[in-house]
């Protein structure tokens, strides 16, 4: 007589309610385009110390939300495939990149157009 091969049923979307929805919304798109105002107010000299401590914070937030994502939340690549730790560390590193990058271009784009 054979085993019946049971598998315990996934949670439902109601039963996780809509953080997995708002962190995914926070790290495809909030996240970014806070980051991008931070960028566009340093280039046009409006930035103070509050926005430079907005893009440290953001930066850090969007890689720990990332990372609470795909270990508690079954987090999802945008393919709709199910995300890994080695996805995060990449995300992590070319975040990382990409923020130091803008910020550097965003200075020297300030430093040009104040002359």
């Amino acid at each position: 007589m054979a085993i019946p091969n049971k598998k315990l049923p996934e949670p439902s979307e109601e039963e996780t309610g809509c953080l997995p929805t708002l962190a995914r919304l926070f790290w495809m798109f909030g996240g970014g385009v806070t980051l991008i105002f931070c960028a566009v107010s340093i280039i046009l000299h409006k930035a103070t110390v509050v926005v430079y401590l907005i893009y440290v914070i953001v930066t850090i937030g969007l890689i720990a939300v990332r990372f609470i994502d795909i270990k508690y939340l079954k987090g999802e690549k945008m393919n709709g495939e199910r995300a890994s730790m080695n996805d995060w560390r990449r995300y992590s590193l070319l975040l990382l990149i990409f923020v130091g990058l803008s910020l550097i271009a965003a200075k020297i784009l300030a430093a040009l157009i104040s002359f």
